[in-house]
């Protein structure tokens, strides 16, 4: 009986979720952008909710890129990057004469098996890891016990999630910004909020600062990050050997 609950349970769920969910028309990301990023009045003021809106917003990133004139550029700060897609497609501007720049958190780029930035950079993109500029402050907090336990301070991370864009969509400047990742969850599974705008006081803005994070960053070679990604694949067979015996 109470297995057949569950199951009753299990279907009610499932047939709330296939009623709540939202019907969006499958666009390529040119007629993306032609439907978001061209309004009458020239004035670009999105507000994206994934998962619900996450395949939209991953279509506008596709489209700016594609869009993206060879005398433009593209700047990206990406806490994680694991899109094939976004990343083929800032590949292939880059080799049509697009500047593109990307600051890495380095988690992301030292991630041997979570991360594209080593397809980037041996692609010729200019990529970049982040380098903390300080420790995380001191917190305090009760234990269960009633005694305070105090955590310890960790190095700071580079937890944006920016696409800058010059000169796409036949001249605008664009940034769109928000807290989902440049993944698969992050488009598809996780519950996200971005924004897309072209008001020029937050394009440069966000511009300014990316420049500020590029000199808290240094330069990352096809060559050094091969070492980082074999170094860190030797801890992990240390670890596995460790847990065997």
């Amino acid at each position: 009986m109470k297995k057949l609950l569950l199951i009753l349970c299990c279907i009610a769920v499932i047939q709330a979720k296939k009623e709540d969910k939202i019907t969006i028309p499958k666009l390529t990301p040119e007629e993306t952008i032609q439907h978001y990023c061209m309004p009458d009045d020239g004035v670009i003021d999105l507000v994206l909710f994934a998962p619900d809106e996450g395949r939209i917003y991953k279509s506008i990133l596709r489209g700016l890129i594609q869009a993206t004139a060879p005398e433009g550029s593209i700047k990206v700060a990406a806490f994680r990057f694991t899109e094939k897609e976004i990343a083929a497609d800032l590949i292939e501007a880059h080799n049509r004469g697009v500047s593109v720049e990307i600051v890495f958190d380095p988690g992301a780029v030292t991630s041997t098996f979570y991360s594209l930035a080593f397809t980037l950079s041996e692609a010729g993109i200019a990529v970049f890891q982040y380098q903390p500029v300080g420790l995380t402050p001191v917190s305090q907090r009760n234990g269960e016990d009633g005694e305070v336990v105090q955590r310890i301070a960790y190095p700071t991370i580079m937890h944006q999630k920016t696409m800058i864009f010059k000169n796409t969509c036949g001249g605008k400047n664009i940034v769109a910004f928000g807290s989902l990742n440049f993944t698969t969850a992050g488009c598809y599974g996780n519950e996200e909020a971005v924004q897309v705008r072209n008001k020029p006081e937050v394009v440069n803005a966000f511009a300014a600062h990316f420049e500020k994070l590029k000199k808290r960053s240094y330069l990352i070679t096809p060559y050094r990050l091969s070492h980082v990604v074999s170094r860190n694949f030797k801890k992990m067979a240390l670890r596995v050997a460790r847990y065997i015996r």
